[in-house]
């Protein structure tokens, strides 16, 4: 998050933050007049309640989406879709992971060619094809009465869980999850030699 270019953060505020709110504003008065039932859906993430490493600006986006969503009109059923690992063009579309390269004055640098190939999305972790989240989420948001929250994607249970666990379980599970531990591993190998 120290490290991320300012003008891409508010970047992603814009597209799932203030893209929200500003659409809400225009249609509030045909959702609040409709005879049977408005239903406004917010898509957030998982990673509105976990701090997924390396994603801090998307994370605290998605967070603020989340709050957004809580926050919005009574008379309007509002549901915050999270989702979880889905296949799609996440890491291809981002400009930040076309050619991830670290800065070279970067904290990081000694575990230069680990993060890069985390920040490439180059994480094991199984994702739900597009076509079975689309089917399972049509299925939730056509029942009579749909819950305010609702989990899709792979490991969005495991998430869901994770959110009752202690804070230093669930960062020790997303350090291994992600590759961070090993990060952690060559950084303090790196300070360890510096001060014999």
């Amino acid at each position: 998050m120290v490290e991320a270019e300012i003008s891409e953060v508010e970047k992603l505020f814009d597209l799932n933050v203030w893209s929200i709110i500003r659409t809400t504003r225009h249609f509030v008065p045909l959702l609040r007049n409709s005879k049977t039932g408005a239903l406004l859906v917010n898509n957030t993430s998982g990673n509105s309640i976990m701090p997924m490493p390396f994603q801090g600006p998307y994370n605290a986006s998605k967070a603020a989406a989340a709050m957004v969503t809580q926050n919005l009109p009574f008379g309007i059923k509002v549901i915050d879709l999270k989702t979880g690992a889905v296949k799609s063009h996440f890491h291809e579309n981002s400009t930040t992971r076309v050619n991830p390269v670290l800065p070279e004055n970067s904290l990081y640098t000694p575990a230069k060619e680990k993060m890069e190939s985390i920040f490439r999305g180059e994480i094991n972790i199984n994702l739900m094809p597009a076509e079975e989240y689309a089917k399972r989420v049509v299925n939730d948001l056509s029942k009579d009465n749909p819950p305010l929250i609702i989990w899709r994607g792979d490991s969005a249970t495991k998430a869901w869980l994770a959110s009752f666990a202690p804070l230093g379980f669930t960062d020790g599970l997303l350090k291994k999850i992600s590759g961070l531990d090993v990060v952690e591993q060559i950084l303090k190998a790196k300070v360890g030699k510096k001060t014999d």
